[in-house]
C-alpha cells in the first residue's frame, strides 16, 4: 500500500468518525443509545492506530520499509492510548463526559478497551495487508 493510500484511508476514517459524533451530538445518541459510544470508541480506535502508522511512516521515512509485528503493535497501541486518553481528558475538562460522575471511571475504562480493541484491528489489518512495507 503507497503512502497516499494510507493517508486517503486514515481520512476517509477521521470523515466517517467525525460525521457519526456530529450526528450522535445532535440527535443526543449518546444519552439515549447506551451502546453508541462502543463502536465510536472502536473506529476511533481504528482511526488512531492507522494514524500511528501513517505518522511513523512520514517521519521515518529514512528507515521505513519492513516493521517488525512487535514494533509495529507498540507504534499502534502507543498512538491509540495518546489519543484516547487525550479525548478523556478532553471529554472530562470540557464536562462532556455524557455519564454520572458515579460511573465515569468505569465508562472511561471501558471507552479505552474499545479504543484499544480498535487498535487491535488496525495493527492486524496493516500487519496482514504489508502495509509498513511503503518505500
Amino acid at each position: 500500500m503507497s503512502k497516499e493510500k494510507l493517508s486517503n484511508l486514515v481520512s476517509v476514517l477521521a470523515l466517517v468518525l467525525a460525521i457519526a459524533h456530529i450526528l450522535a451530538m445532535k440527535f443526543n445518541l449518546y444519552f439515549t443509545v447506551w451502546w453508541f459510544d462502543i463502536p465510536i470508541h472502536l473506529l476511533g480506535g481504528l482511526w488512531a492506530g492507522m494514524f500511528a502508522v501513517y505518522y511513523y511512516t512520514v517521519t521515518n521515512q529514512h528507515i521505513v520499509g519492513h516493521v517488525p509485528p512487535k514494533k509495529l503493535f507498540i507504534i499502534v497501541i502507543s498512538g491509540v492510548l495518546i489519543v484516547g486518553f487525550s479525548w478523556e481528558a478532553f471529554e472530562y475538562f470540557s464536562g462532556y463526559t455524557f455519564t454520572a460522575k458515579s460511573n465515569y471511571i468505569t465508562d472511561t475504562i471501558i471507552d479505552i478497551v474499545f479504543d484499544i480493541i480498535g487498535g487491535i484491528t488496525a495493527w492486524l489489518l496493516v500487519k496482514e495487508n504489508g502495509y509498513l512495507n511503503l518505500k
